[in-house]
């Protein structure tokens, strides 16, 4: 879930691939004057104020000033309804992809088409609740509960980023174990052609071999 990934900071943003040694500017790629961290690219950012500035009625009222994005949320989860807290994430995620889309296909959106966009989605995820609830009972059963990992048991999680006016590409892997204890981590930048299928696919060739090293099969 991309808020869980926000209130981490575990997003690509230039800042934390720049603590990463991947990129060599941690300038945000949309206003060109900050470093772009997580609440930057999603808040603070002149850009992004314009689309809130559109958006949630009660987000146009008074400017949240909040140090974190986490603490943004922490403010937000008291101060908004269930149905505003949803429609705020699917803005989220729609700022994010516009930052995206304007680094990897040189496309960005006005304001209003992005809330455009989350309304939208949060509509889509409506219906389709609305359309399977009836046969949500009888599915019910088949779906198995959620579990911890198995003891022993290792997950590797890996993200890539791509530069493409620097035809570079970068990975970042983080190896947890049953108790989501952290294992170990890399990061691994690389002069490659600037492709985001091959960025990925990199990334997993770095948490095959990590895990390798550390003889988790």
């Amino acid at each position: 879930m991309l808020i869980w990934r926000v209130c981490h900071e575990s997003l690509a943003t230039k800042l934390n691939l720049f603590k990463k040694r991947i990129v060599d500017s941690l300038l945000c790629p949309v206003c060109q004057q900050e470093p772009e961290s997580v609440m930057h690219a999603l808040w603070s950012c002149n850009s992004v104020q314009d689309v809130w500035g559109v958006s949630l009625r009660k987000l146009q009222k008074g400017v949240v000033m909040e140090n974190n994005f986490k603490e943004l949320w922490t403010l937000l989860i008291a101060d908004l309804e269930s149905e505003e807290l949803v429609e705020f994430a699917a803005t989220v995620y729609q700022i994010w992809k516009r930052r995206n889309s304007l680094v990897f296909e040189n496309r960005f959106w006005d304001p209003g088409k992005v809330v455009e966009a989350a309304r939208s989605t949060v509509s889509e995820f409506k219906e389709a609740n609305a359309t399977t609830e009836g046969v949500q009972v009888e599915i019910r059963h088949s779906i198995p509960l959620w579990s911890p990992s198995p003891i022993n048991t290792f997950k590797a999680n890996w993200d890539a980023a791509v530069d493409r006016r620097k035809s570079k590409i970068g990975a970042g892997v983080v190896i947890r174990d049953w108790e989501g204890r952290t294992v170990a981590s890399l990061s691994s930048p690389k002069i490659f052609f600037p492709d985001a299928h091959l960025a990925e696919s990199y990334g997993v060739l770095k948490a095959v071999i990590l895990c390798q090293q550390l003889g988790i099969k």
